[in-house]
Parts: structure tokens; sequence; C-alpha cells
């Protein structure tokens, strides 16, 4: 097989397999077998076979006999099993982002878990890798606009649905502010970052995207124990805002640790921000950083 050879329907793809066209839409919808839809169609690559081949699934690595769960049942483990050791949870979720499937993303991140992955592998390993995948793809020509809103669209819904799983047992280790300044219209991100330090067992007040300086003055004001505040941006054009924002927050608490986050948080116009404590390039850097503001106050 060839990568550039010409893409098969799913029936033919189903035939390739040697299972039924639904067993092999069944594949498509839990994100197991690479497929892209043009218009009512499903393509699947011969690539993508032969990925999904090497895997070994449709030999029950994973797949279609053997026990669930909950015991034997004619369809194994299913979209709520375990998958084989090395599934690539992001690359099967991404063509349900693509496709607009919230159902079917939902139930390959419900498998994720069940295989005994935390709810932070969720946003690390799965919503973020297969984000930027599409954004990297959207800047090659390979996707439109379009493509990457609808699968932003059914990620915030994902996310939502994973910060319902979200709780904290114990006492609070304090509260962490989070939000992006004016003009700043990403709101998944902070999501992300917010429910990774919630995970860490910290009180997150979120303010969202497109939150005016007085907003993150006002929340860090009223904030009980207050260990940090962090500050999404995407774009170095946002900066003017961040430093308004900053300003803002600085006069509210003088003290206080401000985090800057984001794609755009360590290029060195970024380094340039006056009042900012320290940058983080993603949700992980971000938690660790406010770990250790927290350990300061302690």
């Amino acid at each position: 097989m060839t990568a550039d050879a010409p893409e098969l329907n799913l029936k033919q793809a189903a035939a390739t397999l040697g299972v039924h066209y639904m067993t092999a839409y069944r594949y498509v919808r839990q994100g197991r077998l690479a497929a892209t839809r043009v218009g009512t169609e499903w393509r699947v690559s011969e690539a993508a076979l032969d990925a999904f081949t090497r895997r070994g699934e449709e030999r029950g690595g994973g797949g279609e006999e053997g026990p669930g769960p909950h015991g034997p049942g004619p369809h194994g483990p299913g979209p709520h099993g375990p998958g084989p050791r090395g599934t690539d949870w992001a690359g099967r979720l991404l063509p349900c982002l693509l496709a607009g499937d919230e159902p079917s993303a939902w139930r390959v991140m419900e498998a994720a878990l069940a295989s005994g992955h935390p709810l932070a592998y969720a946003y690390v390993q799965m919503l973020t890798p297969a984000l930027t995948a599409i954004g990297s793809r959207w800047e090659a020509g390979e996707l439109t606009v379009a493509d990457q809103h609808v699968a932003t669209a059914v990620a915030s819904r994902l996310a939502a649905r994973l910060g319902a799983l979200v709780h904290r047992p114990g006492r609070s280790r304090g509260t962490v502010v989070f939000g992006a300044p004016s003009g700043e219209r990403h709101s998944l991100p902070i999501t992300v970052a917010a429910d990774l330090v919630r995970l860490a067992n910290f009180t997150v007040l979120e303010l969202g995207a497109d939150v005016p300086p007085e907003a993150f003055a006002v929340a860090s004001q009223r904030a009980v124990r207050l260990v940090a505040v962090g500050v999404g941006v995407s774009s170095p054009d946002r900066f003017p805002a961040v430093q308004r924002t900053v300003d803002a927050i600085r006069s509210a608490r003088p003290g206080v640790p401000i985090v800057i986050g984001g794609q755009a948080a360590i290029t060195p116009a970024g380094a340039e921000l006056r009042g900012v404590t320290a940058w983080a390039v993603d949700g992980p850097s971000a938690v660790a950083l406010i770990e250790r503001f927290a350990g300061f106050r302690a």
C-alpha cells in the first residue's frame, strides 16, 4: 500500500479489513480507524488501513470479540473498554473532532479513562495534541477555518463534560484566578489549565476569555487565600491588553504571583511584560508553577 493511493469508501475499507460495513463504521466513529468525511461519505486512505492493521485491531487488540469491562460480550471492550497497549487516543479523537461528532468523541474519551488513564491525561494527552494537530494541518492548508471551528466547538463541549468529573478531595490548597485579557477570545486553553489546577486540589475562579482588566482586579481582591493569577494569551498582538491586565492585578493585589500562559507566553516580547512573575507554555507547567507558589505561601 502507498500513502498516495486512491482513498477507499467505507464499504471498500470494510472489505479490505474483512469485517462488516457497520463494524468499519464503528471503528471510524470510535476514532480507531482514521477517516475523512466527504459530503455524506467517509473516505479511508490505504495508509490509514495500514496503520490500523499494523496495530492488529481488527483481530481483537481492543477489537471485535472477547470480554468487555463488565464481562463477556459480543462486542468486546467496545467504546468503553481498554484499548491495546500504546493506543493513540489523540489519533482516535481527532477524526471525531473534525467530523463534529461529539457522541463518538466522548466515547473515545470514556474508553481512554476506562483503560486506566487519569482525567489529566484526557486534557494533556488527548484534547491538546488533537487540537494542535488540527492547527498544524490548517496552517499547512489541509483544513479550512470551518474545520477548526467545528473541532474547537466539540472540544469545548468535551472539556465541559470532563470538568463535571473533576472533584477536589479535602481542603482546598488555595485559590487561583484564571482568564484571558480583552480581545483574547480563545477560552478553551483557559478551561483546560483551570481544570488541571483543580485536579491539583486548588479552588479556581475561572473568568473565561475577553476579560477586562478591572474584572481581573475585582476577582483577585475577592479571592480567599489567593495563590496566583493566570492570564492566557495566544498571540503577541494581545500583549498590550495583557500589560493592562497585569497592571490592574498589581494595583489590586501587589504581591500576588502572576503567571502568563499560552502559545505567546514564551516569546521574546512576552518576557518584556512588566510585573509578570513567571511564564508557562502549557497547562502542566502552569500547575507546577502554582504548586511552587502554594509552597511559598505555606
